[in-house]
C-alpha cells in the first residue's frame, strides 16, 4: 500500500469516526465531485484585485444581510474577484480575506479601492455541480455552510491546498451562496494564496 493510499484510508477512518461521533463532516465522507470548470470570457482566479476596508465589516455568504457571516478588519488584504447587483439594488463584491481565509460578499461602498469590471453572474470559469454539496465560508468543516445542488452552475475562483485535500472556492450562480468544497484535485484553478 502506498503512502498516499494509506493516508487516504486513514482519512476515511477519521471521517467515519467524526460521523459516528455526531460531528458534521459531510463533504469529507462524500466522493470527490470532480468538477471541471470551462472558460467563459476570462479566468476567475486571475481576476483577483487587491482591496481593503477602513473599519471592521461582515462578509456575507450570499449577497444579503440575512446570510451567514465571516469578517474582515482594517489592515487585512482582500482579494476581490467580481461584483454583482442584488435584486434590491445593492452592489456587492465577492472577496477572499487573505488574513483569516473567510470569504463572502461585502457592499462595494465599504471598500477603499475601485472594483474590477468583472460580473459574478456572467464572467469566469463555470461548471454544473455534479452532486449536492456543502459550501463552507472558510476552508474548514467548522465554518458557516451554504449549499450547492446537483446541476447548479458554479463559478470556480481558486483553491487552498491542505494535506491531500483541495478546498475549492466557488460562487453558486443559482442560489448565490459562495464557499469552499473539498476535492482531491485543484480543478485546474490557481491557488487562493498568492
Amino acid at each position: 500500500m502506498t503512502a498516499r493510499k494509506a493516508i487516504r484510508a486513514l482519512l476515511a477512518v477519521f471521517a467515519a469516526f467524526l460521523l459516528a461521533a455526531g460531528a458534521a463532516a459531510p463533504a469529507m465522507a462524500q466522493e470527490s465531485p470532480g468538477v471541471v470548470f470551462e472558460n467563459q470570457d476570462e479566468m476567475s482566479a486571475q481576476a483577483r484585485y487587491f482591496n481593503e476596508v477602513e473599519i471592521t465589516h461582515a462578509l456575507y455568504q450570499c449577497p444579503a444581510y440575512f446570510c451567514n457571516r465571516g469578517e474582515v478588519r482594517p489592515g487585512q488584504a482582500l482579494g476581490e474577484v467580481c461584483t454583482l447587483v442584488s435584486s434590491d439594488g445593492i452592489k456587492w463584491a465577492l472577496v477572499y480575506n487573505r488574513a483569516n481565509e473567510h470569504t463572502g460578499f461585502i457592499e462595494t461602498r465599504f471598500l477603499i479601492h475601485e472594483d474590477p469590471n468583472v460580473d459574478c453572474g456572467r464572467d469566469g470559469l463555470i461548471s454544473p455541480s455534479p452532486i449536492d454539496m456543502n459550501l463552507y465560508q472558510c476552508p474548514a468543516f467548522h465554518c458557516n455552510v451554504g449549499k450547492a445542488k446537483r446541476g447548479d452552475i458554479l463559478r470556480g475562483e481558486c483553491y487552498v491546498h491542505a494535506g491531500d485535500w483541495y478546498w475549492i472556492w466557488v460562487y453558486n450562480r443559482n442560489n448565490h451562496h459562495e464557499g469552499f468544497y473539498v476535492d482531491t484535485s485543484d480543478s485546474d484553478l490557481e491557488p487562493c494564496r498568492v
